[in-house]
């Protein structure tokens, strides 16, 4: 007979405690759902795929301790292979839209074929707020250091680094390190934590020797072995690996072991909701998306003519329009992406971070989309500027019903390109490179030159100057150039007072040499 479970936060105070984890996957935030039920932990199921959407997938990322889902799939993927003897714990998870994990139904039951086996790769917090090679989670960042150490060895390395032996506060971040270590292929021994325990006349004294704190979650720890002399908290992430979650056991502290470091994650600041690309980011971020530290714009190998290059900072900067902050690791003067998060994301993160302070009260509804986002039939976010661009980018293709193509306002011309200055060029596809045009502010556009991308590389876009209503285009095979008909530019009021339209640039190829042609009223272009 099936039964239902309704799952409940993990750091709630009160009521039953169910936990959750990815396995198998390349990366920590990714892999395998299993949730842990009295025999064990089993895979997530979903049985025909009739309940489990992104919806579902976001909530439980957030859950985990993750800002949010990138993707969900079934079966083997990608993200992970399906172990031929992992067990299937449950037949169907389902979840209110705008909802917490609290509302989610699942039904235990292993009557669900493995193709229908749920995978997820969940969002990480920004790695620009950590350091290389450590992994950004739950606000703080955290290296795993193989070589093993004394307990004092160790915390002295972590100290140097800037941070402390790991203090685990509650059962979610002691499953978030599991699931790092086994990224990390950490191996089969015992790591240190920043624990430490004794027994003075039957009174137990357990601490966290970086901030001096009382240890409050033990994680059942048996502390009965500590005498007068104090012991040191391993982390036992291998034993019994299948059937429970990490768990602690107390060492001499002076066995040599490996360890986990933890430091505070850097204030990166965020982007605002109505500038998503960080075109105004004025934020302290120094590191690259992968932690590596920027060196000063000035030292970056940049062409004097750059102004950027005389900059003497090294912070994430966007100043000619690309899609996020980006600084320079070398002088190769080859940028490298910054990770920046949205405000809408930190805030979030916020959210969890204080849930870990087991709050009295159940956490409020989270949205599932961003305020920059729109929301797809399936419970997937995307970009709201990929609305109407042409592009299917929903599964069902619901952000491109019902829109207006903006591309039929416009008339084309074959092999030229509008000559721009270099903020003008933009990376846009056709349809929005048009919209582009047809909506920009402030001012107007009337006309606008696309290349389409090929080898990997983006569409490029033009849009004409909205301080002249003359435009200058010049003969190159592979751009067109676009002008708003004449119909649409009565209906705007832009209609040009000018006897001069355009000037453009033919090259002959049997003379090798270019004419300048131009157009005049309504009478097209001639030399």
């Amino acid at each position: 007979m099936l039964r239902f479970l309704t799952l409940v936060f993990v750091i709630h105070c009160t009521g039953g405690e169910v936990l959750l984890r990815l396995k198998g996957g390349k990366f920590f935030n990714e892999g395998i759902l299993q949730i842990l039920t009295e025999t064990g932990w089993g895979d997530v199921c979903d049985s025909g795929r009739e309940s489990w959407t992104n919806i579902e997938g976001a909530i439980v990322c957030r859950e985990l301790g993750f800002p949010g889902l990138v993707t969900t799939n079934f079966g083997d993927t990608d993200i992970a292979q399906l172990h031929p003897q992992s067990k299937i714990a449950t037949r169907s998870f389902d979840c209110p839209p705008a909802s917490s994990i609290d509302d989610c139904r699942i039904t235990l039951s292993s009557d669900c074929e493995r193709k229908d086996v749920v995978s997820l790769r969940c969002t990480i917090q920004s790695k620009s707020a950590c350091k290389e090679n450590e992994e950004p989670a739950l606000g703080s960042c955290y290296s795993v250091k193989k070589e093993a150490r004394s307990f004092a060895e160790a915390s002295r390395d972590c100290g140097q680094k800037g941070g402390s032996l790991v203090e685990i506060n509650n059962a979610k971040e002691n499953q978030m390190l599991g699931m790092i270590l086994e990224a990390y292929k950490a191996g089969p021994q015992m790591l240190w934590t920043g624990g430490v325990v004794s027994q003075i006349l039957d009174a137990s004294f357990n601490i966290w020797h970086g901030s001096q704190r009382q240890i409050e979650f033990l994680n059942g720890l048996d502390t009965a072995g500590a005498g007068q002399i104090p012991m040191g908290v391993a982390y036992n992430w291998k034993i019994n690996v299948d059937t429970s979650p990490p768990t602690w056991k107390t060492k001499n502290l002076e066995t040599p072991l490996p360890y986990i470091c933890e430091s505070k994650q850097a204030d990166v600041g965020c982007l605002s909701d109505d500038d998503p690309e960080g075109l105004q980011y004025s934020g302290p971020a120094n590191r690259d998306s992968r932690g590596r530290p920027c060196i000063r714009w000035s030292a970056a190998g940049l062409e004097e003519s750059n102004p950027a290059s005389a900059w003497t900072h090294n912070f994430c900067r966007n100043p000619d329009e690309d899609y996020s902050p980006y600084c320079y690791v070398d002088d190769s003067g080859e940028p490298s992406m910054c990770a920046i998060p949205s405000c809408g994301q930190e805030a979030k993160s916020n959210v969890i971070a204080e849930q870990f302070k087991c709050p009295k009260t159940a956490p409020k509804d989270v949205d599932i989309c961003e305020a920059e986002e729109f929301l797809c039939g399936d419970g997937s976010c995307i970009y709201k500027g990929y609305v109407c661009d042409g592009e299917n980018d929903c599964p069902s293709g619901e952000d491109e019903l019902n829109c207006r193509r903006f591309t039929s306002l416009y008339v084309r011309e074959p092999g030229f390109q509008l000559k721009a200055n270099e903020k003008s060029t933009i990376k846009a596809s056709l349809e929005e490179c048009a919209r582009e045009c047809f909506y920009r502010k402030p001012g107007f556009c009337t006309s606008f030159s696309h290349r389409l991308g090929k080898d990997g590389k983006a569409d490029k876009c033009i849009l004409g100057s909205d301080l002249t209503d003359i435009d200058c285009v010049s003969e190159k095979s592979s751009w067109n150039y676009y002008t708003l008909n004449s119909t649409e530019k009565v209906k705007r009021g832009v209609a040009s007072p000018s006897v001069l339209q355009g000037l453009r640039i033919r090259k002959i190829k049997e003379t090798r040499r270019e004419i300048l042609e131009v157009k005049v009223g309504g009478a097209g272009w001639g030399g």
